[in-house]
C-alpha cells in the first residue's frame, strides 16, 4: 500500500501551474545589500556576478621577458595590457561610485530603512550628488535600473529620488510615503464604510498635516490598486 502511494506521488506536478504560461520568471539580483548591524546600517556591494578581472599571464611574461621579444611585440602587448589596467580600473572605480551613493541614500533616508515606506523623505539628484561630490548625470547613471537589498525589502535606487508634497509646517512629504500612508488609511477603514477620496484628504490633512489635491489621492489609490469606495463597500 506505500508502494502504491510512492508511485502515485510521483505522477504528481509540483508545479501545478507551470503550464499556464510559457515565460521565465525573472528575479532581480541586488547591486548592493543594505544591512542593519547592531544601530548602524551597513552597505556592501554585491560583487557576486562579476568576472575576477586580472591582466593576462601570457601578455606579463612577455613583458618580464622583453628581451627576447621583438620590439613592435613589446609595444603591442605593452598598450594591450595598458587598456587592461585602465578597463579594470574603471570598473572599481564604478563599484566605488555605487557604494558611495548608497552610503549617501542610506545617510538621508534612515528613518525609511529603519521604520518603513511611510517615513520616506524627498530627496532629489542634486542632493546626493552633493555629498558625493559628484555630477547630477552620474547619480542618475549609477541608480537606473540597480537595486538595492535592504530591511524594507528590495527596492530601485531610484525609488528613493523625487520632488516632495507640502506637509504640514513646510516638511514636504515624498510621494511614496503618501502612498503609504493611504494605503494604510484604507487598510483600517470600516468595510461596510469605505472611505471615500475626500475622507481620505481630509485623513491626510488631519492625522499627517499633508496637503495633496482628491484627484492626486484618486491616482495614488489606482497607482495602489485600490478601489473606489463603491467596489470595497462590503
Amino acid at each position: 500500500m506505500v508502494l502504491k502511494e510512492e508511485a502515485r506521488l510521483l505522477l504528481l506536478n509540483p508545479w501545478p501551474a507551470r503550464g499556464f504560461g510559457d515565460e521565465a520568471a525573472t528575479y532581480v539580483a541586488p547591486d548592493v545589500h543594505i544591512l542593519k548591524v547592531g544601530r548602524d546600517l551597513v552597505v556592501r556591494v554585491n560583487d557576486d556576478g562579476l568576472p575576477k578581472l586580472r591582466v593576462s599571464a601570457h601578455f606579463r611574461r612577455i613583458l618580464h621577458d622583453a628581451r627576447g621579444a621583438r620590439s613592435e611585440e613589446v609595444a603591442y602587448v605593452r598598450a594591450r595590457v595598458e587598456a587592461a589596467k585602465w578597463f579594470i580600473q574603471c570598473v572599481y572605480e564604478r563599484q566605488r561610485t555605487i557604494l558611495k551613493v548608497t552610503e549617501a541614500i542610506v545617510e538621508r533616508q534612515r528613518d525609511f530603512f529603519e521604520h518603513g515606506r511611510q517615513y520616506l523623505r524627498p530627496m532629489i539628484l542634486r542632493d546626493v550628488a552633493d555629498d558625493v561630490g559628484v555630477c547630477e548625470s552620474t547619480v542618475s547613471r549609477v541608480t537606473s535600473c540597480k537595486y538595492a537589498e535592504t530591511p524594507q525589502g528590495v527596492v530601485e535606487l531610484k525609488h528613493f529620488f523625487g520632488t516632495g508634497i507640502k506637509g504640514a509646517n513646510g516638511i514636504e512629504v515624498a510621494p511614496e510615503a503618501a502612498k503609504e500612508m493611504i494605503r494604510r488609511i484604507v487598510a483600517l477603514e470600516d468595510p461596510r464604510c469605505p472611505l471615500s477620496d475626500q475622507q481620505i484628504l481630509a485623513r491626510l490633512r488631519s492625522d499627517h498635516g499633508v496637503v495633496i489635491a482628491r484627484r492626486t489621492v484618486a491616482k495614488y489609490r489606482d497607482v495602489l490598486g485600490i478601489a473606489g469606495s463603491s467596489v470595497r463597500k462590503q
